[in-house]
């Protein structure tokens, strides 16, 4: 019941996130393969040759386990830079197909790149290398970049580091404007036609969607589906977390922390009235019929069709759906965020940021030249490169203004930046979703999310939009979901790793492979069979042995409190 997350990518892939690089440390040490050593721009101090370089290149294999990320055209403009500029050739494949099922296959067959997009399965099975040695001695910019956070990074159980976070390491100051958490989401014309009402609860959100498919049956000349699920592995928190949350918990993953200890929820009061609910909706023709079998690309296929009108997502997981709605103009089709709660209870949607550990790229035992790839990726956190890779190139996907010196958009360029073919051609968006990233504000000032940026911002503001969240009293998504409180040190708990094949490992997957057994079956039941259905989900629920699966989760927590020491965070 992981984040993207990741994606969630919030990705702009275009999440919009921000940071100023922090003061690097001189390295002076020597370059054991061709006797160079990197200063701080990644580049070489000495007349050696360095590492990698346009007179010695090195092609680094990729496997990105995404399916959402537009696959690069051939002749892409971003890669082709990196290859004529610093000598780096990536190959990249994109995950087509079951994830699981795809890992499966790669360790079995020892069928290993030299980079893949960290996932547990790969840890589990040895074929993963350290990255501490390797970073310290021959990524400079990326030690400095991971230093406050070094040991969030270290794995609990052997204190090494086995991946590189894509996200959420900041420095300076955060402004982001886009919001790619968790909220029931609903189209903005379903609150624009009820007169833009707040909407705080459960069966206020439902009433709306009820109300407005009344008035609208179809949508575009297909029929209107009132609220989306997805029941599948790899995206099951779209099913299965929102429960904690209408119930005042932040995304914890599959529990509930309170003091510091952690309760799994799915079988308890606040799950049976959410599921009950949605069988309400499923039986009334609110909830779409196929929600509980399809899969995500059908799911998303659906978002971007214009016809969903709600949904309990996280942002950044239907983004690229969105994206599609943006680029034709749809802003009436758009989601704004809820954050919904049961009676009374104060919602805790909203967070701060968090290294998102457990995402990112890891190198593999099979990488013949380990030292290189950690250089090469090293060269890319250059400040020329970060903006490249996330801006484009100057003159063709930005400008500068000229009286601020802030980055900004024509209204073309705004276009192409949600045009995922323009993307494929025009971004390296693979290598950057997953990379080491600066984030919050570069050395100029200016925020790395180009939308950030108050010119940029204010004039990318639809007139509908602008009204929009005027009607709300606020300016973007991120204020619709209110302030975000001080994140608890162990959090979030999603994101504990757990040895395979260990008690607790056996007791998770059984827990999760219950949940997406039962839970479709509850909300597809009649009416009169609700009850007999979920007592079945419970009682196996609770014979998958989950004091196992909790006991790791709580000693997990307790290591982050005992271990991790809190540091500055000046996101709002």
């Amino acid at each position: 019941m992981k984040r993207k997350s990741i994606m969630a990518l919030c990705m702009a892939f275009a999440i919009s996130l921000t940071t100023l690089i922090g003061c690097k440390k001189d390295n002076d040490t020597k370059q054991p393969v061709e006797s160079s050593q990197p200063s701080q721009n990644g580049e070489t101090k000495s007349e050696d040759k360095p590492l990698v370089s346009p007179e010695n290149p090195i092609t680094i294999t990729v496997f990105i386990g995404d399916s959402t990320i537009p696959a690069a055209t051939p002749d892409n403009k971003i890669y082709k830079k990196i290859k004529e500029e610093l000598g780096i050739t990536f190959e990249i494949e994109l995950l087509a197909g079951d994830i699981n099922q795809k890992l499966g296959v790669m360790i079995a067959g020892d069928d290993l790149p030299d980079l893949v997009t960290y996932n547990s399965k790969f840890q589990d099975a040895n074929t993963l290398i350290p990255l501490e040695d390797l970073i310290q001695k021959y990524a400079p910019d990326i030690y400095s970049h991971y230093e406050p956070h070094w040991e969030k990074m270290k794995d609990q159980n052997d204190q090494h580091i086995y991946c590189m976070p894509n996200w959420g390491v900041y420095h300076g100051k955060y402004t982001a404007n886009y919001y790619g958490g968790p909220a029931f989401w609903i189209q903005k014309d379903v609150l624009a036609q009820a007169g833009y009402p707040k909407v705080t609860t459960l069966d206020q959100y439902f009433d709306l969607i009820e109300d407005y498919m009344k008035k609208n049956p179809t949508i575009d000349g297909q029929p209107t589906i009132g609220f989306e699920t997805l029941a599948v592995a790899g995206s099951s928190f779209v099913l299965e977390n929102a429960p904690a949350q209408l119930a005042g918990s932040p995304n914890d993953g599959g529990v509930i922390v309170k003091d510091g200890v952690a309760e799994l929820y799915a079988d308890k009061e606040i799950s049976k009235t959410y599921f009950k609910k949605l069988n309400e909706m499923y039986n009334k023709g609110v909830l779409d019929r196929e929600a509980i079998t399809q899969n995500k690309d059908q799911y998303l296929q659906k978002i971007a069709s214009g016809r969903v009108l709600g949904m309990y997502d996280q942002g950044w997981h239907f983004q690229s759906a969105e994206e599609t709605l943006l680029k034709d103009k749809r802003y009436e089709r758009t989601y704004a965020p809820l954050a919904l709660t049961y009676e009374g209870i104060k919602p805790y949607y909203r967070d701060r940021s968090v290294v998102n550990l457990g995402n990112g790229f890891a190198i593999t035992k099979n990488c013949e030249e380990p030292e290189r790839v950690i250089y090469a990726l090293n060269l890319l956190m250059s400040e020329k490169w970060q903006k490249l890779l996330n801006w484009g190139v100057e003159g063709e996907d930005y400008s500068i203004d000229a009286a601020t010196g802030q980055p900004v958009w024509s209204d073309e360029q705004e276009v192409n930046n949600n045009d995922n073919a323009y993307k494929a051609a025009n971004r390296a968006a693979a290598i950057y979703s997953y990379m080491p990233k600066i984030e919050g504000q570069y050395s100029d000032g200016n925020a790395t999310a180009i939308n950030d940026n108050p010119i940029q911002f204010e004039k990318s503001l639809n007139e509908y939009d602008r009204n929009f969240f005027k009607q709300y009293g606020v300016v973007s998504r991120a204020g619709m979901m209110g302030d975000a409180p001080e994140n608890p040190v162990h959090y979030p708990a999603w994101n504990i790793n757990i040895p395979a094949n260990s008690p607790a490992s056996i007791a998770n997957t059984q827990l999760e492979d219950a949940r997406l057994k039962w839970l479709p079956r509850v909300i597809a039941s009649n009416t009169s069979d609700f009850e007999a259905q979920w007592n079945a989900f419970v009682e196996e629920f609770n014979n998958c042995n989950p004091k196992a699966y909790l006991d790791a989760i709580n000693e997990g927590i307790q290591y982050r409190i005992k271990n991790w020491t809190p540091t500055t965070n000046n996101s709002k």
